[in-house]
């Protein structure tokens, strides 16, 4: 069953996001038309209060920015690792309903998903046996880039439906997303 996290708000993952499993977060749509809005973000924290992912969505100039922040106070960056990005994400501004951005804990590694298409790999920084135990959901000004709430769950891989888990396995990664595709099966 979904929990429900509000924009603004953070909730604590009834099942800890750990290797081998999915975390979903379902918004009913996607607007990542131009604008001067600040940019949207989704927290991953793990056990220690290490933000483990961020996932900041910026409509202008139309990219997703992947980063870490470690609370401990020791940190060479002061707290900030290094910033990965893709640029172009979406082929078309128009909003589209039902867009899904999911996170797959592979060990090493978190590959991000937008509607089952790979668009990333982010390695992690932290220790690669620990879970992610809650999320956070901001929009720094205005209307979100997703909607106001947006449906989490986590799942194992293994029991998602064929096509899902399939997707996920292959991690086809592509360069232009085009968001447009529902997660229709």
């Amino acid at each position: 069953m979904a929990d429900t996290l509000e924009l603004g708000g953070t909730i604590f993952l009834k099942t800890p996001l750990q290797m081998g499993m999915v975390l979903a977060f379902k918004s009913e749509h996607l607007d990542i038309t131009p604008s001067n809005l600040g940019p949207t973000k989704l927290q991953l924290w793990n056990e220690d209060n290490d933000i483990a992912l961020q996932i900041l969505i910026q409509r202008r100039p139309n990219r997703v920015i992947f980063m870490t922040n470690a609370c401990r106070q020791l940190s060479l960056l002061d707290g900030w690792g290094k910033a990965e990005e893709i640029r172009n994400v979406a082929s078309s501004s128009s909003p589209t309903s039902n867009f899904t951005i999911s996170v797959h804990d592979c060990g090493y590694q978190y590959q991000v998903l937008f509607n089952l298409t790979t668009v990333h790999y982010f390695h992690k920084r932290f220790s690669i046996t620990s879970t992610a135990t809650k999320v956070t959901y901001l929009q720094e000004s205005g209307a979100g880039t997703l909607s106001q709430s947006l449906k989490v769950s986590v799942y194992k891989v293994t029991t998602l439906p064929y096509k899902e888990k399939l997707a996920i396995q292959t991690g086809r990664q592509v360069q232009d997303v085009c968001f447009a595709a529902s997660h229709r099966s």
